[in-house]
């Protein structure tokens, strides 16, 4: 009894070697194909930006629109836009997926309509959409060493940078890749970060439950059917927002602004910073600041769309000063551009076709003078 009780234990602990070791050969089998492990091109070895997408999507559940398909296209250097060859690009637009526009057309996105407003005006000037989903100022800085750099002949005479939605829960203080790379286990990671298939699954998923948590993925459908801000807050839950170690926050940011301003000067570019927020979550009511009453949490504390209009407004003042200290240009869409949810939005920070122009129409009076 005792030896056939063993033998059946014994049995089954073969069972599970044998399935282990099918199921780690299966794994090496997809990375080295399916990873960059023989790939010649690396254009983005660390920064896992897309390349080489070409997509026809389906929009018709996530705006009302005259078509129900657009296109999607990402090049082999991981940009987005129809701007010639590298050496032509005059304007680089860094930011999150309020840059990149996953579900808005190629030649409808703000940065196309934006170089179209410069053609008009007899202005060739080419621009190249950086945008990549979820990417806060923490990715922006480390695009230069790990993206930008590896690219031959990308000398933009302006960086735009499209930022303030993903930093905004973003506490923790950025530390310089210089202070790692000596490190054997560090080295290791970049390695296998910049080859392997499944380190992109897990970005991928990593980066889709953060942007659930926080609010920051794309709307699975579009969010203004019927809408109204009758049941929306008159009054924030914090009384003061200071009292939720927002100083310690607004001061990492403003140093990680500091590090792209200098990144910028050193690539032999000019940066241009501009404020932006979740529009949706707020909305102004014969001058009166109404907010959505469900509008997450930051630093354990929940918030209302009135708490989060305060908050982003700190963020967009320590963006603001920053960049007039270090002598860049600062554009305040936040406060000037005049939105309309039910029409230029998706959901509460993804602009439609509409939005997108309304972005570009801003800029250009903004920047037409540049060239």
């Amino acid at each position: 009894m005792f030896l056939s009780r063993n033998n059946s234990v014994l049995k089954y602990f073969n069972l599970i070697i044998v399935n282990l070791s099918i199921l780690l050969f299966l794994i090496i089998i997809v990375e080295l194909f399916m990873g960059s492990w023989f790939k010649k091109e690396k254009y983005t070895s660390k920064i896992r930006a897309p390349r080489n997408v070409d997509l026809i999507k389906n929009i018709s559940v996530k705006y009302p629109s005259e078509k129900s398909f657009i296109r999607y296209t990402i090049d082999k250097y991981g940009f987005r836009g129809d701007y010639g060859e590298i050496k032509d690009i005059n304007i680089l637009a860094v930011g999150g997926s309020t840059t990149d526009q996953i579900n808005v057309s190629n030649d409808e996105t703000w940065t196309s309509i934006l170089q179209n407003h410069f053609l008009s005006q007899g202005k060739i000037v080419n621009i190249a959409n950086a945008g990549i989903m979820g990417q806060s100022s923490f990715g922006h800085i480390n695009n230069f060493k790990n993206w930008f750099n590896t690219i031959e002949d990308l000398q933009p005479d302006y960086i735009i940078y499209y930022i303030g939605i993903n930093d905004f829960y973003r506490m923790e203080p950025f530390k310089q890749q210089d202070e790692f790379e000596g490190n054997t286990f560090y080295k290791f990671k970049v390695w296998f970060a910049s080859n392997s298939i499944f380190f992109d699954l897990y970005m991928i998923i990593q980066s889709w439950y953060h942007a659930k948590k926080n609010e920051l993925d794309h709307a699975s459908q579009y969010l203004y059917h019927n809408f109204t801000t009758n049941n929306w807050d008159i009054s924030p839950l914090i009384t003061d927002i200071y009292s939720i170690n927002l100083d310690s926050y607004l001061l990492e940011y403003g140093r990680r602004l500091d590090i792209l301003h200098e990144k910028t000067k050193d690539f032999g570019s000019k940066a241009i910073f501009v404020s932006q927020s979740k529009r949706g979550r707020y909305e102004f009511v014969d001058g009166k600041l109404l907010g959505r009453p469900d509008a997450g949490y930051f630093e354990g504390k929940k918030i209302n769309g009135i708490d989060y209009y305060n908050l982003q407004r700190e963020i967009n003042n320590v963006t603001k000063k920053t960049a007039e200290k270090n002598g860049d240009l600062y554009v305040d869409l936040f406060n000037e551009i005049d939105f309309d949810l039910r029409s230029d939005f998706y959901d509460t920070q993804h602009v439609t076709p509409a939005g997108s122009k309304k972005i570009a129409d801003f800029l250009f009076k903004k920047l037409k003078d540049l060239y």
